[in-house]
């Protein structure tokens, strides 16, 4: 009888243990800690910044708020970030207004590297509702939060970054351009669009298109992973891509969610 007690509690103890390490569990905190229903998600109190290169490849970083920033002059000054909640007319966001200079685009100029730092910048946060959506496909989209911006560098600038899965950390594609333009001799996107449509705008031209197999955006390969320190690891093909202004999303069957419709 004590036998058959330690198999039955033997047996409980795997199956709590596989349902926890099962990356197909919308409840599984993972490397992302975002909390559960009753506990707060780390990434309301980080701030996104990041830097762009000549490639356009970028680099992000999650940051807590420290109260200061540096100005123009090099001094430190007090600066308190926070998310403001607001709406884009469609969905209801979080705006965090950075101080100038936080992020980077890097402009070629005559193929030089030329850092432009980034003015009037807001950066958008959409609580699990992707953007292009007035409401989620399937529950497992509330765990992710989905990142955009607004800034000038020279010019006015409106892109969408990546969505990032709060449980795992994990950090997938979700919209591409619709169109290029030229901007200050530089290829620029023309307005954003899902990255489900399964279509996106040939890089240099302001025209053309090309298809490619369309799946859920959380079904596509991640294409980084958020670390304990707040920095952003990017996968090599994403960045090789990057780098031909290809922005088209990979589906190997790489996504721990790929099974999910």
């Amino acid at each position: 009888m004590i036998k058959k007690i330690f198999i039955l509690i033997l047996s409980m103890i795997m199956i709590i243990s596989c349902s926890k390490n099962n990356p197909n569990n919308p409840n599984n905190g993972g490397n992302g800690d975002g909390g559960t229903t009753t506990e707060p998600n780390k990434y309301d109190s980080l701030f996104l910044k990041f830097i762009t290169d000549i490639d356009t490849v970028p680099t992000f970083q999650f940051i807590k708020d420290n109260g200061v920033t540096t100005n123009n002059a090099g001094e430190q000054i007090s600066y308190t970030r926070s998310w403001v909640e607001s709406t884009d007319t469609t969905n209801t966001c979080y705006i965090y207004k950075a101080p100038d200079g936080e992020s980077t685009n890097t402009g070629n100029v005559f193929g030089q590297a030329v850092p432009v730092a980034l003015s009037k910048l807001e950066i958008y946060a959409y609580r699990g509702i992707n953007p292009f959506k007035t409401k989620n496909d399937n529950d497992i989209e509330s765990q992710f939060y989905f990142y955009r911006y607004k800034g000038n560098a020279f010019v006015d600038l409106d892109n969408f970054l990546v969505a990032v899965d709060t449980k795992t950390g994990l950090v997938f594609p979700y919209a591409v351009p619709e169109k290029w333009e030229t901007v200050v001799g530089n290829n620029a996107p023309k307005g954003w669009i899902s990255a489900e449509l399964g279509r996106t705008g040939v890089y240099g031209t302001t025209d053309q298109e090309e298809t490619f197999e369309a799946h859920k955006f959380w079904q596509y390969d991640p294409i980084g992973q958020v670390n304990d320190d707040g920095s952003v690891t990017l996968e090599q093909f994403y960045i090789d891509a990057q780098k031909k202004g290809d922005y088209k999303p990979v589906y190997t069957g790489a996504s721990p969610y790929k099974d999910i419709q």
